[in-house]
């Protein structure tokens, strides 16, 4: 353990401002269980030949080795940023050698602006503690900066820096504000316009003033077709629909709204239904000053709602962000089904899919089937027809894989055909390619559609992670596993989220993390095949054969008829030769049967 600090640090007062820099090797644990000598070698070859000169070289005013990362502070933030970026580049331009220095050594770097506590040389403080935590949120090999830093720097360097929006930390309340640093060999998120500051906004689930509880389900359809419909909009961070379902049973001050979830603006209102009329209300507020932007009040017809939710729609965006282009407003915008009572089906079917229940989904499908019989040209009706073949596939609901192959693909293309702009559908498609018909090339173009469609849609960032994860491209599938939980940052409902993490982490070989997520799924989802599967192999894979058995004795109590040799015929969880080779290895060493 090194730790040094200067004079002049230890003249000062106790507690002051300083730029801190906490960097953290990715995975070392599962690097040092590889090879200890040589990981351990490597981490102290980089530091002493590399990090330490460097911190010496930028007046680094305290520096402290952590195991397997590296804290320090500086009086300015510039240098701190500086510094971060010359460890990443360092590192990339070895990598980039036939035989790197450092091959198996990368980190994820945070910089942040607070007040610290100098004791003895050392520093402490809840800044230090968040840097720490931030440092968790970031990409490997990126840099990733607090409001505070963002702030500073955003003068000279407003095009390096893109928006992540707002990151829940582990020990803190409230998520915090998060910002790529684009100018090194890595980053954490989509491109957005750096030039100007993107806004953000919360849509809270609507309160139901109906006399009937099952209704309910309406109000939150809606809520989250509007939030579907902003996530289309490249000028917006949308926070996703199951971070706000907490606010469901209370009333929430745009005020709180700010601090709890830390957006600019919030969306809240309420609908009324009945003898097929509908009354909806509207407010939008700006959370800095809590006062109200606009509201909307109506009473309409059951078959109008859509364009009565297209009208708030295009308000919200006229007052939010006035430069959006008309045509990304209309790109954004479901087309809507002709017959009102299609969307209505629509809606109950995906209420009883959450559930993930064979019951549920048997139910599910007659909503789903009369939806698309009373609108044959009711584009989503046929995409969430496609997801659900795919999930009784996955669960193993499904006797015929062909049926069901075929079943899925004739309505994802369905959906394509009759809304080419609609994100959630050509991301079931690409899914349908993938994990159906093993058609890798046709579903990374189709994915790449939806991504441009809808850039800051969750729903399209966890398909992508799994196509990625699935094709053997981990790292991507990291990359977007890791875009999608940073903009559920209070998500009530994550164990499907927390699943992709796992495979995701899984591809890419992390098996520690795909351990850790995995075991995150089960916590919210507990006796999820999927979910199941991934831990067993995960631990397996890492080494962890007895805790890998316990899990597997935990899936064949849920579905004793398992075995191995029909699973891999009819189950191809990775197109990668080596990828499922190793998946089934690592499921038959957790003691799975075949």
């Amino acid at each position: 353990m090194l730790t040094q600090a200067t004079d002049a640090v230890a003249s000062r007062p106790a507690k002051r401002l300083a730029a801190i820099m906490f960097a953290d090797a990715v995975d070392f644990t599962a690097f040092t269980s590889r090879d200890e000598d040589h990981a351990i070698a490597v981490l102290h070859d980089f530091l002493t030949s590399t990090a330490h000169p460097l911190l010496d070289e930028l007046k680094a005013e305290t520096r402290k080795d952590l195991g397997d990362g590296l804290l320090a502070t500086f009086q300015s933030v510039e240098t701190a940023v500086h510094c971060a970026e010359r460890l990443q580049a360092v590192l990339a331009a070895e990598r980039a050698e036939n035989h790197p220095r450092w091959e198996g050594l990368r980190f994820r770097i945070a910089v942040h602006f607070s007040d610290v506590q100098y004791v003895g040389g050392d520093v402490f403080g809840e800044g230090v503690n968040l840097a720490k935590r931030l440092q968790e949120a970031a990409a490997t090999d990126a840099v990733i900066l607090s409001h505070a830093v963002c702030e500073s720097i955003r003068p000279t360097r407003a095009s390096e820096i893109r928006d992540l929006g707002f990151v829940a930390l582990k020990g803190f309340e409230r998520p915090v504000r998060a910002y790529d640093l684009i100018s090194g060999p890595s980053s954490s998120l989509r491109v957005l316009r750096a030039e100007e500051e993107i806004p953000s906004i919360a849509v809270l689930p609507f309160e139901n003033l109906g006399a009937s509880e099952r209704d309910a389900y309406f109000a939150d359809g809606l809520v989250e077709d509007i939030i579907g419909s902003l996530s289309g909009l490249r000028e917006m961070v949308v926070i996703a629909r199951g971070s706000t379902l907490g606010f469901r049973e209370r009333h929430i001050d745009p005020l709180d709204a700010r601090r709890v979830l830390g957006v600019r603006y919030v969306l809240q209102g309420t609908i009324r239904r009945w003898q097929g009329a509908i009354r909806l209300s509207a407010t939008l507020s700006d959370t800095e000053t809590g006062g109200t932007m606009f509201s909307t009040r109506s009473d309409i017809r059951e078959d109008q709602l859509f364009k009565q939710q297209d009208r708030i729609v295009s308000e919200i965006v006229t007052s939010i962000a006035p430069q959006v282009r008309q045509a990304e407003l209309k790109r954004a915008i479901r087309k809507p089904p002709e017959v009102f009572s299609a969307y209505d089906c629509l809606l109950k079917a995906l209420d009883l899919m959450r559930q993930l229940t064979p019951e549920r989904y048997d139910e599910a499908r007659r909503f789903l089937d009369q939806a698309v019989a009373e609108d044959v040209n009711f584009a989503a009706a046929y995409g969430w027809r496609a997801a659900w073949w795919i999930m009784m596939v996955v669960q193993g609901w499904t006797d015929d894989r062909d049926l069901a192959t075929s079943e899925a693909e004739r309505d994802a293309k369905r959906a394509v055909k009759l809304d080419g702009a609609n994100a959630q559908a050509l991301a079931i498609l690409a899914q349908t390619k993938a994990f159906m018909r093993g058609d890798h090339e046709a579903a990374l173009e189709l994915m790449e559609r939806a991504r441009r469609a809808g850039p800051g849609n969750t729903f399209v960032l966890m398909i992508s992670a799994g196509t990625m994860a699935y094709v053997g491209r981990g790292q991507d599938a990291v990359k977007y596993a890791e875009q999608a939980h940073q903009l559920v940052p209070l998500d009530q409902i994550p164990f499907r989220e927390f699943d992709w993490l796992a495979l995701a982490h899984y591809s890419a070989g992390n098996y520690e993390r795909a351990t850790y997520w995995a075991r995150r799924a089960l916590d919210e989802q507990k006796g999820h095949l999927p979910s199941l599967r991934l831990l067993a192999a995960s631990l397996a894979a890492d080494g962890k054969l007895d805790a890998a058995r316990e899990t597997a004795e935990i899936l064949l109590s849920n579905a004793p008829e398992f075995r191995l040799s029909e699973y891999a015929k009819a189950h191809a969880t990775f197109a990668d030769a080596g990828l499922q080779k190793g998946w089934i290895d690592h499921l038959r060493a957790a003691g799975l049967p075949d």
